[in-house]
C-alpha cells in the first residue's frame, strides 16, 4: 500500500507527540554569529508571569571584546510565547546608540535578568561603560538597570544605579553583577514583591550578595562588608528549602557558600566558609554557569525531593557544557547542609560535546528546563552562537526524577 506524503508526515508528527517525556528535547539556534559581522555572547533567560520566555544576549557587533574597550555592545532579546517552540525576531533591550547615552556610554553587557512571578514586571541589571577605556580588569565600571513590561516586549531606558551598588561595600574598586539569572526568593516577601537576590564580583575582593525587597529600586548587602568568597569569580545565587542563601561562584568548577539567617525576619545572619565543590568538575577551564533548585519527584524512591541543577563546561577547556544535578530530601534539615557536603554527590548530564561556554536556564510554564548557552560551530571558543534547548527533567536525570504538574 502506498502512503501519501501527507500521511507520512502526519504519522511522524503523531509519533513525535507520543514520545515519552524522557525523550523530549527541543533546540533552536537563537543568535548566530558571523565572522567580521556579528558576535553574540553572554546568555540570560527568564520566564514571565504569562509564560513568555525572554532570551537575552550581548550583540558585540564585529568584535568580541567585553564592555570597556570603546566598542559598541547592545543587549538583545528574543521572545517565545509558546514555551520555546517558536521565537519572535530580535529586539533591543539596551541600545548603546540612543541619543540619551551619546558621548557617555559605549556599551552595555553581561545582563542578569528576572521576571516577577506575580506581576508583569521584569528587571535587567548590566555593566555599562561610560568612558570607553574602563575594562573590568582596569578599574571602575558602572551598573545600569532596565525595567520590562508587556511580558518583555517593552523596556525602559537605562538608569545608572552605580552609586547605589558601590556604596554597599565602600572598599570596592570595580564590580559587575554575575550574568544570567537574578534569583527571586520562594520564601521572603516584604510588601508587594518577593525578594530578589543577585551577586557581584570585584577584583581583589571576591564576591558579595545583594538583595532587594522592592524589585530592584533599592539594594542592601547580605551580611557584612567582608567577602563571602574572596577567591570567587562570576557568581550566582539560589536558596535552600529554609530560605538560606546559596552562593555559587566560578572557579575550576564551583565555589559554594551558605548564608544562614538568624530568624524568620530574614534580615541578619552570617556566611559560612566557602568550599570548592568536590563533584562538579571543570577540566582546564573556568566559566560562568547557572544554579537552580526545583521541587521534583524521585520515581525510584517514590518520594518528593528538592532537585538542584548546576551548569558548567565539563571540559577539557570550554567544551562539553553539562548540567550537574543532585537531590536533597524534601523535608531536609537545612542545618545539616554545609558548603562542603552541598558540593558532593552531583551527577552529570551532557548538553553538547562541542566547544561551549557560558550557560543559564529557567523553568518554563509547562515545567521544562529552558536552557540557553554559548556553543561554537567550529573549534573556536570565542565565536559562539547562542543556542536554546528545552529539556525535561526526566531527560536530564536519565528518567529518575520528574516534575509533577
Amino acid at each position: 500500500m502506498k502512503l501519501s506524503v501527507k500521511s507520512i508526515l502526519l504519522t511522524l508528527l503523531v509519533a513525535t507527540l507520543c514520545l515519552p517525556a524522557m525523550a523530549q528535547r527541543l533546540e533552536h539556534k537563537l543568535y548566530v554569529s558571523k565572522p567580521g559581522e556579528k558576535i553574540y555572547r553572554i546568555p540570560a533567560i527568564a520566564c514571565t508571569v504569562d509564560g513568555t520566555l525572554i532570551a537575552v544576549s550581548d550583540d558585540r557587533y564585529n568584535h568580541g571584546s567585553d564592555v570597556g574597550y570603546a566598542k559598541p555592545i547592545d543587549i538583545m532579546c528574543r521572545l517565545s510565547e509558546d514555551n520555546g517552540l517558536t521565537w519572535k525576531p530580535e529586539q533591543k533591550l539596551a541600545d548603546c546608540h540612543e541619543e540619551i547615552y551619546k558621548g557617555r556610554v559605549y556599551g552595555f553587557g553581561d545582563a542578569a535578568i528576572a521576571a516577577d512571578r506575580d506581576s508583569d514586571r521584569q528587571i535587567a541589571l548590566c555593566v555599562g561603560d561610560s568612558t570607553g577605556r574602563t575594562v573590568f580588569q582596569q578599574g571602575f565600571q558602572q551598573v545600569y538597570r532596565f525595567y520590562g513590561t508587556n511580558n518583555g516586549k517593552t523596556w525602559s531606558k537605562g538608569e545608572n544605579i552605580t552609586h547605589k551598588i558601590y556604596s554597599l561595600v565602600p572598599q570596592l574598586e570595580c564590580l559587575f553583577i554575575g550574568s544570567g539569572k537574578i534569583h527571586q526568593s520562594r520564601y521572603v516577601k516584604k510588601g508587594k514583591y518577593y525578594r530578589l537576590y543577585c551577586s557581584l564580583l570585584s577584583l581583589k575582593y571576591g564576591n558579595a550578595v545583594i538583595y532587594s525587597d522592592d524589585f530592584g529600586e533599592n539594594w542592601s548587602l547580605l551580611g557584612t562588608t567582608e567577602s563571602c568568597c574572596p577567591e570567587g569569580d562570576e557568581p550566582k545565587t539560589e536558596e535552600l528549602p529554609d530560605g538560606s542563601v546559596i552562593l555559587s561562584s566560578r572557579t575550576g568548577g564551583r565555589w559554594f557558600n551558605i548564608f544562614r539567617f538568624d530568624d524568620k525576619t530574614y534580615t541578619t545572619g552570617h556566611w559560612e566558609k566557602p568550599v570548592k565543590a568536590r563533584d562538579i568538575i571543570c577540566q582546564k577551564n573556568e566559566c560562568n554557569g547557572e544554579i537552580m533548585g526545583i521541587k521534583a519527584y524521585d520515581k525510584q524512591a517514590k518520594k518528593k525531593v528538592w532537585l538542584y541543577l548546576q551548569s558548567v563546561p565539563y571540559g577539557p577547556n570550554r567544551s562539553h557544557v553539562s548540567i550537574f544535578y543532585k537531590a536533597l530530601p524534601y523535608k531536609v534539615d537545612c542545618k545539616t547542609i554545609t558548603p562542603q557536603n552541598f558540593g558532593e554527590g552531583w551527577e552529570r548530564f551532557e548538553i553538547t560535546p562541542d566547544d561551549s561556554g557560558y550557560s543559564t536556564f529557567c523553568l518554563t510554564a509547562d515545567k521544562q528546563i529552558a536552557f540557553l548557552y554559548e556553543r561554537a560551530p567550529v573549534a573556536d571558543q570565542w565565536l559562539y552562537d547562542i543556542w536554546f534547548e528545552k529539556l525535561s527533567i526526566e531527560k536530564i536525570t536519565n528518567g529518575r526524577y520528574t516534575i509533577k504538574k
